[in-house]
């Protein structure tokens, strides 16, 4: 409530927390050269004592089951092994964000929605998790015009859908927490939307030794995570063209 309130005093919006799950799941509505825009904020990651209720101030939490399918030959013969594991969202939760998406798709010009999702830290956070995959899609279905993930401290691809782009995870722009016992990428990406091209771009940078965000000095190809959100992006269906100046289009 404290951060609410501190962002509204410095005239800063918000979107994806509020004083009770209402206000929580409420979209943000805008305009940007006669375009509405509506924005809408949720996360899969999350403390309990976090999500808003109807009596509880938080964020707004789409709570997750977990699933993890083991078969005999995986547990006796490769004990250790990694099991499958998928997660689906309870779909009360999930019904309150398609609902405000099918709701807003008739007031505004350009619908984004932007979730917090999958894993943080590396090996895991560069795997684009199959519940990722299902819930971006049916974002589309329902009809938002984009989809931003974050969470993931990696930058990881964009993927083409249905004619419209899901970009899993911008990584990091300012970080400056040291774990030993993590590891998280140093690229991330600024992103713009030129509205009236309607053209999305990306902007790679690198982190410095304090965490702050800068231009990459190495040749993109020579950045592996960078090069990595390439090729794996163009596999997902996205043509990626440079156009100077640090910014690459996705197209």
């Amino acid at each position: 409530v404290e951060t609410i309130e501190i962002l509204r005093k410095n005239g800063i919006e918000i979107v994806g927390a509020g004083s009770n799950i209402e206000e929580a799941f409420r979209p943000l509505i805008f305009e940007l050269n006669k375009v509405r825009v509506g924005l809408i904020n949720f996360t899969t990651v999350f403390t309990l004592q976090s999500r808003a209720t109807a009596g509880k101030a938080g964020v707004a939490g789409v709570r997750m089951i977990t699933n993890i399918k083991i078969t005999p030959y995986e547990l006796f013969e490769e004990p250790g092994a990694p099991y499958v594991v998928d997660a689906e969202p309870f779909q009360e939760d999930f019904e309150l964000v398609i609902k405000n998406i099918r709701n807003l798709r008739k007031d505004v010009d350009l619908l984004i929605t932007y979730v917090h999702w999958g894993i943080g830290a590396l090996p895991f956070s560069s795997i684009i998790l199959e519940y990722q995959r299902k819930l971006g899609r049916i974002l589309i279905d329902v009809g938002s015009d984009l989809v931003i993930g974050s969470h993931p401290h990696i930058l990881l691809p964009a993927e083409k859908y249905n004619g419209k782009l899901i970009i899993y995870s911008l990584g990091n722009f300012i970080f400056s927490h040291k774990d030993p016992r993590l590891v998280f990428s140093e690229v991330g990406g600024i992103l713009s939307l030129d509205i009236s091209e309607k053209i999305v771009k990306i902007m790679p940078i690198c982190l410095d030794m304090r965490g702050f965000p800068g231009l990459c000095k190495k040749p993109y190809e020579k950045i592996h995570d960078l090069s990595s959100f390439i090729s794996r992006s163009e596999k997902l269906g996205v043509r990626i063209e440079e156009l100077g100046g640090g910014w690459f289009a996705l197209l």
